[in-house]
């Protein structure tokens, strides 16, 4: 059942693309995927509404993914990502990675603990690619292991979408 609306209280601050990175892990799922992951790592642009995902096998392994793919978006795109939000989960605040984030001039944000409203564009964006990939099983009558390689397409789909975030365009 879906909870009822939670207060709004989102900054209303407008963010450069990359600058603030939404971080959540969904998880563990019923049943393995073929690769033997259990869980999804989420990574959302407030600006742009871009969403990566990435399928673990141990929550630990967020972190070299989260080093990895902070890197590239500063190598890659040019852009420093300045903040990153995520609900206190101890896989996003290992004392390496604290070591990271500020070695790299990163600010946590973090959110309240055990309100996932508060973390509400991660939360809705899981809730979103989960449904549709569930989705997707369903009607292509797949078995629930195919999970990772549906929560991807769903991304991968979403990206291509066009997004209220970026007017007249795709967060990709």
């Amino acid at each position: 059942m879906v909870q009822k609306p939670f207060p709004s209280n989102r900054d209303k601050r407008s963010y450069d693309t990359f600058e603030l990175l939404h971080l959540d892990i969904c998880g563990p799922m019923e049943k393995d995927s073929l690769g033997g992951s259990k869980y999804l790592l989420l990574i959302i642009d407030e600006a742009s509404g871009c969403m990566k995902g990435f399928c673990l096998r141990v929550k630990s392994e967020s972190e070299d993914y989260i080093r990895k793919y902070i890197t590239m978006v500063q190598t890659q795109f040019c852009k420093k990502v300045k903040f990153v939000r995520h609900d206190r989960a101890r896989e996003f605040a290992t004392n390496s990675l604290q070591l990271f984030y500020e070695d790299e001039g990163i600010e946590q944000q973090t959110t309240v603990p055990y309100a996932h409203q508060t973390n509400g564009t991660a939360e809705r964006a899981i809730r979103t690619i989960v449904t549709i990939g569930r989705s997707m099983l369903h009607h292509a009558k797949l078995d629930k292991c195919f999970w990772a390689e549906a929560a991807m397409t769903a991304i991968y789909v979403k990206n291509r979408l066009p997004s209220p975030k970026v007017v007249h365009k795709t967060p990709v």
